[in-house]
């Protein structure tokens, strides 16, 4: 039996292998929580002469308003720039969503966010030098987020140290940039990568005339129902030029965001995530432009600016409470 109110659900439950006197208390939230205060209820629970009274709470954002995130971007298309006041930023569009929308006093309830930025050069990204390898294991190491954009030429001794750093703590996330065979393709080639599906990077024209938002899941509800607002399915998103990846036959583990639009070609995804690895894959680097989203000065008004934040959120709460 589960009972309800406006801010929890509340049943009983056993677990495989318990035996027939064990039983659990389970609590699940209803709505995210940003009125900046902790959302507290009480259920008495009943049994013969004994009553016990059980307090639950809801954890408020607020509290993580002095929580900066580190983001590192890889100067090209689409990155999130610098810690300036002229942030250089390539992906201005999201980065201007992320500075007013997730602060002290924006939606999500943070400290903010602090970029750093690191050269498309195989000095740096396309590296197998010991030394320059130890240095670049120091910069991710203070990383909650990485997001390796279009056109970065990564070598495999530093794709191995991108996925040692993701695995090294479950409050991290990683974006890999997809938008041509060459973008990232040792890190795709990595076994937990290659298993995801069937990627694609030609005949875009073919494939997708725009893009659009992908069909309403449970699994992908934090994004399409997340603080930033609702977002409808099947939702136009415009497609800039015929660079982009995709992923075709998915694994089960996939969510699919953002799919093409031509009928026949639903199944071809170019903005998905695996929660369970924490890996959001990104095909097309201009849906963090003005090409896709609708302005440069943080205010989401479509439905690709709602989906962009609400998947920001979701790596949020990855950074402050883990993939757990």
């Amino acid at each position: 039996m589960e009972i309800s109110n406006d801010n929890f659900d509340a049943w009983i439950s056993q677990d495989p292998g318990d035996n027939e006197y064990t039983t659990h208390l389970v609590f699940r939230t209803r709505n995210n929580n940003h009125l900046g205060e902790v959302i507290s209820d009480k259920l008495r629970v009943t049994a013969g002469k004994w009553s016990v009274d059980v307090t639950v709470k809801q954890d408020n954002s607020a509290v993580y308003s002095g929580r900066f995130v580190n983001v590192l971007t890889v100067s090209s298309i689409g990155d999130l720039g610098v810690d300036m006041v002229s942030s250089d930023a390539s992906g201005l569009a999201m980065r201007k969503v992320l500075d007013v929308n997730f602060a002290p006093a924006g939606t999500i309830r943070i400290g903010g966010f602090s970029y750093t930025r690191i050269p498309n050069t195989s000095g740096y990204v396309g590296t197998s030098n010991s030394d320059n390898l130890a240095v670049l294991k120091r910069i991710f190491g203070t990383q909650d987020v990485i997001y390796f954009p279009y056109d970065v030429n990564i070598s495999s001794a530093v794709a191995d140290l991108l996925l040692e750093w993701l695995d090294a703590s479950p409050n991290r996330v990683l974006f890999m940039g997809m938008d041509t065979d060459a973008t990232n393709k040792n890190l795709r080639l990595k076994p937990r990568i290659a298993n995801e599906g069937t990627f694609g990077f030609s005949s875009i024209s073919t494939v997708t005339t725009n893009y659009i938002t992908a069909s309403k899941s449970e699994a992908a509800k934090d994004f399409f129902e997340g603080p930033f607002g609702t977002v409808q399915e099947g939702a136009a998103i415009n497609r800039a030029d015929n660079i982009a990846g995709y992923i075709m036959n998915y694994s089960n583990d996939v969510i699919p965001l953002i799919t093409s639009d031509k009928a026949g070609y639903e199944g071809y995804v170019f903005f998905s995530l695996n929660p369970a690895n924490r890996i959001i894959y990104h095909g097309d680097a201009q849906l963090f432009q003005t090409s896709q989203m609708s302005n440069n000065n943080g205010n989401i008004t479509s439905e690709a600016d709602k989906l962009m934040a609400n998947t920001w959120a979701w790596i949020i709460e990855q950074v402050i409470y883990g993939a757990d």
